[in-house]
């Protein structure tokens, strides 16, 4: 899952996609609260097997959207992304 701030308006996603590509991908979020698609502008750069997308989104606390990353009609990653101001946490589960 991703989390992202709702104070930032713009934001870096990384993700290790299903294959790699050096074409423009569509960055597609869908609101879950009121099924509203929108797509994305978003600059992508390839660096030690991940994907970093960095796009503008103006959000707020608490919201939830699915997403969707597509080389044409392909799907190159999908995932949720919630936005929340809290700070996260980093958990080991064996020490």
């Amino acid at each position: 899952m991703i989390i992202i701030d709702p104070n930032d308006t713009t934001h870096n996603i990384t993700i290790t996609p299903r294959y790699y590509n050096s074409n423009t991908n569509t960055f597609k979020i869908t609101d879950e609260d009121n099924r509203t698609e929108t797509s994305l502008a978003n600059t992508k750069t390839i660096s030690g097997g991940e994907a970093t997308y960095q796009l503008s989104l103006t959000t707020t606390e608490g919201k939830s959207y699915s997403v969707k990353i597509e080389d044409g009609s392909t799907v190159v990653w999908r995932g949720k992304m919630f936005v929340t101001a809290q700070a996260t946490q980093n958990y080991k589960i064996n020490g």
